[in-house]
């Protein structure tokens, strides 16, 4: 790569510089995002791409922890809740993801 710039004097300097790419030759792996649905739900909420050893935590939205349930088959049951607007936090060994779930 070539770079030039000229001064107030009208003197041009100048550098080449070349760069190179090392390969690790390890993968790369990209993260895929966690999905909630149905969002809304009546009581039955299914995650996709999530640790199936995750702990999940909900919240209210004054930032209340309202309960802790476990994962089972990648569904949170939710029936018991009251209606309103919760955040599911998923917490696994390499993240955490909030996602926002309304509960009719």
């Amino acid at each position: 790569m070539r770079s030039y710039a000229t001064n107030s004097a009208g003197t041009v300097y100048g550098n080449e510089l070349s760069f190179t790419t090392l390969s690790t030759g390890i993968p790369t792996q990209e993260a895929s995002e966690v999905a909630i649905y149905p969002n809304p739900t009546t009581g039955i909420i299914y995650l996709k791409n999530i640790d199936p050893k995750a702990k999940i935590e909900i919240y209210n939205l004054n930032g209340g922890l309202v309960q802790r349930v476990e994962l089972v088959n990648n569904q949170v049951n939710i029936k018991n809740l009251d209606a309103g607007t919760y955040i599911i936090k998923i917490i696994s060994d390499d993240r955490i993801n909030t996602i926002k779930v309304v509960k009719e």
